[in-house]
């Protein structure tokens, strides 16, 4: 029963150092204020606002999304820096 918790204990820990860390650099909330304030927009603006975790060119980053009235905002911010790597606009 020991050698069994013992192994179990060893691949959580295992597992647990492989497993990337969004939480080391900047926050979900603080990659959306990044994209509101490259769009120049403010929160009471957007109609609909998605974040999501990605890995884009090998790098985590968080995909921003939100819609302003008929324009449409897209926002690739790297989640160690807070780094804008790519910003679209569409109406």
């Amino acid at each position: 029963m020991k050698k069994t918790a013992k192994a179990i204990a060893a691949v959580v820990m295992a597992t647990a150092m492989t497993v990337p860390a969004f939480a080391a650099g900047i926050t979900e909330a603080q990659a959306r204020e990044i994209a509101l304030k490259k769009a120049g927009v403010s929160e009471d603006d957007v109609c609909y606002m998605t974040v999501s975790e990605d890995c884009g060119d090998g790098r985590q980053e968080y995909d921003v999304e939100f819609c302003v009235g008929i324009i449409s905002y897209s926002c690739s911010v790297d989640a160690a820096t807070g780094t804008v790597n790519g910003f679209y606009v569409s109406f």
